[in-house]
């Protein structure tokens, strides 16, 4: 049997203010039941005074962020909702997403997609 999706998101971080210098852990994800590749999705909010940095990390606990499988930035924009993407290869049990704000204030979400390993009968 077949999912109705060949890719899921997992979880999404919404809406949350991080000043300069501040770092959040979103909640880990068990990445055993999908397959290596994992896609990230940043959204910053309108007029952020700060860069946002997001990384894909994973480890041996939820909240593990001692591997970093790929990161990226999304810099301080006019205004409107800027967007970045990163993609790599979760090695970990666990995934995760970090999110650290520099050089200012950004209005943060972060969303982590992953396609589910297919069992065949």
């Amino acid at each position: 049997m077949q999912h109705l999706y060949e890719i899921s998101p997992l979880y999404m971080r919404g809406g949350t203010a991080i000043g300069s210098g501040g770092t959040i852990n979103c909640t880990g994800v068990d990445w055993t039941a999908y397959e290596g590749g994992a896609l990230v999705v940043a959204n910053v909010g309108a007029t952020p005074t700060g860069t946002l940095i997001y990384k894909l990390c994973g480890g041996t606990a939820s909240g593990d962020v001692a591997n970093v499988f790929a990161s990226g930035t999304v810099l301080p924009g006019a205004g409107g909702t800027l967007v970045g993407t990163i993609t790599g290869t979760v090695t970990t049990q666990f995934a995760n997403v970090q999110l650290i704000s520099t050089g200012g204030t950004v209005l943060a979400s972060a969303e982590l997609i992953g396609k589910k390993r297919f069992l065949t009968v």
